[in-house]
């Protein structure tokens, strides 16, 4: 059974993490994703597997927007497209010939989703992870009384980039109404803010050691490694007293006497022994895995959280598997990251260039395969 989205096809013009994990998702449910490539090539080749990750199943087409001939090309590959993914700043698209204006021109019925920075003043301006982790007031949350914390994982980039192809699905859907394309738009911004909603609505300061918000909702140290405790009321604080010896009520203090006595309960223990302890009595826990470990872990492996794939110039490569699952029509990854321009013939003759104006295009630096 092909994938819901089998048939749409899919333009990446992005360079950037939030455009390509939406136009990765669109790809997971079946379209077809031709990415648009620089001469340079994508800078985040140089990243290797975490490329493949984010590029997984889409074909390359190498072409130079900045010469008439590859924004001919383009342009001829918008009239028959469905989607056009971009993350580029404000002013980009249009100083390329690409505003909104002329790709409805070249195709009424075009989605063009936009995945910026930020609108309006800050739209110019480098717009990146790191960036509204700070301006969002992100890093100072999570810095609480003390200094604020850079944090690895790029929260916004991925929001962002889901929300984008969410936007991408709505559009078609809204096509199918009334066979009309449009624009849509989100922002790092926006869902930097979202990422907060918790924290601003109930505001708790963070730390560099800050460890939960309570004795019932925070990490301990076992003996052989760390689990997070997790009550979510009265009832699943209960629990705690079979392994601290004593109550520990939902809204005892994380550095009070109950957490200290639970924390040396929990030191005595093999973490493994504290998990069935705690899961023999109701209290939700967890341990505190590496990145190492979830690659063996059974859980992951057995729900197919990991694929892995042949590349033809890395051999097996392992991506992170399907974020949803889809019964009738279940995602089958095809590929992993294509090669730097691996498909641009290909692509081209699908709009019908010829093999003498394809070579012609390669020939003069405008087209690479």
């Amino acid at each position: 059974m092909s994938g819901p989205l089998e048939g749409v096809r899919v333009l990446d013009l992005t360079r950037l993490l939030p455009g390509a994990f939406a136009t990765a998702l669109l790809g997971d449910l079946g379209a077809d994703v031709i990415k648009i490539e620089t001469l340079d090539g994508d800078p985040f080749r140089m990243t290797a597997y975490g490329f493949h990750g984010w590029n997984r199943g889409k074909r390359s087409l190498v072409l130079d927007l900045k010469r008439p001939q590859g924004l001919e090309a383009l342009l001829d590959l918008v009239r028959s497209a469905d989607v056009l993914v971009e993350n580029f700043r404000g002013g980009v698209m249009e100083r390329l010939g690409l505003g909104w204006e002329r790709l409805r021109a070249a195709n009424p019925a075009l989605v063009v989703v936009s995945i910026t920075g930020a609108e309006g003043a800050l739209a110019t301006l480098p717009g990146f992870d790191p960036v509204f982790q700070a301006r969002s007031g992100f890093m100072t949350a999570q810095g609480g009384a003390d200094e604020p914390v850079f944090h690895m994982i790029a929260y916004n980039d991925y929001s962002a980039g889901t929300l984008g192809a969410l936007a991408a699905v709505a559009a078609l859907v809204a096509r199918e109404r009334d066979g009309c394309g449009q624009r849509v738009t989100t922002s790092l911004m926006r869902t930097a803010l979202v990422d907060q909603a918790a924290h601003m609505t109930m505001p708790r300061p963070g730390g560099r050691d800050y460890q939960g918000p309570s004795a019932a909702r925070r990490l301990y140290a076992c003996a052989d490694g760390w689990l997070c405790v997790a009550a979510q009321g009265e009832d699943d604080a209960r629990g705690l007293a079979t392994i601290a010896g004593g109550a520990v009520p939902f809204t005892a203090a994380a550095d009070g006497t109950e957490a200290t006595r639970l924390a040396a309960a929990l030191a005595e223990c093999a973490r493994a022994d504290a998990l069935d302890r705690l899961g023999s009595v109701g209290v939700p826990a967890a341990p505190c895995l590496a990145f190492a470990d979830l690659l063996e872990d059974a859980h992951v492996r057995a729900n197919g959280m990991f694929v892995t794939l042949e590349d033809p110039a890395l051999g097996p490569v392992t991506l992170g598997g399907p974020l949803i699952d889809l019964e009738r029509t279940p995602i089958r990854y095809r590929r992993t990251g294509p090669g730097h321009g691996a498909h641009s013939a290909e692509v081209l003759r699908e709009v019908g260039y010829d093999a003498a104006r394809i070579a012609s295009l390669v020939a003069a630096g405008v087209v690479r395969a």
